[in-house]
């Protein structure tokens, strides 16, 4: 791009870019700089995006470069993911229960004083919140049935609730017995909620807050954990809910790459916590028709759309897997692999019988399938072989095909 256009059009908040900014600011204090720094920011989205969100990006973008440059600041570390929390109407009519129920997960818990429901597979917990009145209730009233929030595990959740502050994001507080944990919640750009809890007390959450259900089934090993997960943004905001991991829990943004959906491209851009054990992939596009969009207007600006599982067996997952929920994949496409990785026939038949993606590099292969979408959001489950650490990219293309055919 001619850098005349690039620095008309383009230009972000400290933070929020890939240039060196910390590194020229230190250079500066180095100097001997001690006085202002100001924004000069030309950039479309921002023009035509809400002022008051920007203004706080850009005290928000100041007061993270000044900590930055600090020697003495520390962030507080992010160590895992705990659970995904559902906000759903009732119980009876849970829209995303069958689906997860035939993949092998079952109810193992109820809270203790409130409507909520938890199942399990293997280290994967999925939270399903029906209580009225509640912060779940609000967010369900205002996306639909949805993804509402994650549960995080970090070594100083009041660190975090006090940076949260600094950087102008809202935090929440739970309703709760005298009995359960203190768990604070912050609020994303996005309004997902993020529970904040102790590495020390995350493990006691589920007997504290929760009773077992008497008849649940012992867990397997086959599920290991939630790969990553997909977020759709609106493309105005996609800088802000980028900033928003980056700043406050220390994220990784990886580098972006196109989704070409068959009514237009998607941009997506991974970010992921420091010890890369949460991976989050927003997703951002302008194109109308695309599927991301058609999310983002059914659901009002909700955020998860995607849950990719990491399983130590892939065709063994997929026995579970009914046929009714699962999204088809044309045949064409076997044969496409086929020709470019020459696979062995009888993978091929194994592959396409139950509709498996493949790819692989020079560090391993990438198994993955997935389901058909619920209310726009759908589960993935993913195997990887060797030292593979990509995300099946170069199948995209296939899968939003096959969902655009779900319609």
């Amino acid at each position: 791009m001619d850098i005349l256009q690039y620095s008309r059009h383009y230009r972000c908040f400290p933070g929020q870019g890939d240039f060196p900014v910390i590194d020229f600011v230190k250079a500066l204090k180095d100097k001997g700089y001690n006085d202002y720094l100001s924004h000069e920011v030309f950039n479309d989205e921002f023009r035509s995006s809400s002022p008051i969100e920007k203004a706080i990006d850009g005290v928000r973008s100041l007061k993270w470069l000044e900590d930055q440059t600090n020697d003495a600041f520390n962030a507080p570390k992010i160590h895992d993911l705990s659970f995904i929390e559902f906000a759903v109407k009732e119980r009876e009519n849970n829209p995303f229960s069958d689906v997860i129920e035939s993949l092998g997960f079952k109810k193992t818990h109820c809270h203790k004083s409130k409507n909520v429901d938890l199942y399990q597979r293997g280290e994967i917990n999925f939270i399903f919140n029906y209580e009225k009145n509640s912060n779940a209730q609000t967010y369900r009233e205002g996306h639909g049935e949805s993804v509402c929030a994650l549960g995080v595990i970090t070594e100083d959740s009041s660190r975090l609730v006090e940076l949260a502050s600094r950087y102008n994001s809202p935090t929440i507080h739970q309703t709760r017995q005298e009995n359960e944990l203190d768990i604070p919640t912050l609020k994303s750009s996005g309004n997902l909620l993020i529970h904040l809890l102790e590495e020390n007390e995350a493990s006691k959450f589920y007997e504290v807050d929760f009773e077992p259900v008497a008849d649940h089934a012992p867990m397997d090993s086959n599920f290991v954990r939630i790969d990553h997960m997909g977020q759709v943004v609106a493309p105005d905001s996609l800088l802000s809910n980028l900033f928003f991991y980056k700043s406050i829990f220390g994220f990784v943004p990886e580098e972006s790459f196109d989704l070409p959906d068959v009514n237009g491209l998607i941009t997506s851009r991974t970010i992921k916590s420091a010890n890369s054990k949460i991976k989050i992939a927003l997703n951002s596009t302008s194109a109308k028709q695309t599927s991301a969009q058609r999310f983002l207007n059914d659901s009002n600006g909700a955020s998860i759309n995607q849950i990719a599982m990491e399983c130590k067996d892939i065709f063994l997952a997929v026995q579970d897997l009914s046929p009714i929920y699962q999204l088809k994949i044309p045949n064409n496409y076997y044969l496409d692999i086929q020709a470019q990785f020459d696979l062995p026939d009888e993978l091929i038949q194994r592959l396409s019988e139950n509709n498996i993606l493949y790819t692989e590099d020079e560090t391993g292969s990438f198994f993955h399938f997935y389901t058909k979408e619920i209310n726009g959001l759908f589960f993935e489950v993913v195997q990887r072989v060797g030292d593979y650490s990509k995300y099946g990219e170069t199948n995209a293309f296939i899968r939003l095909a096959s969902q655009a055919n779900q319609f």
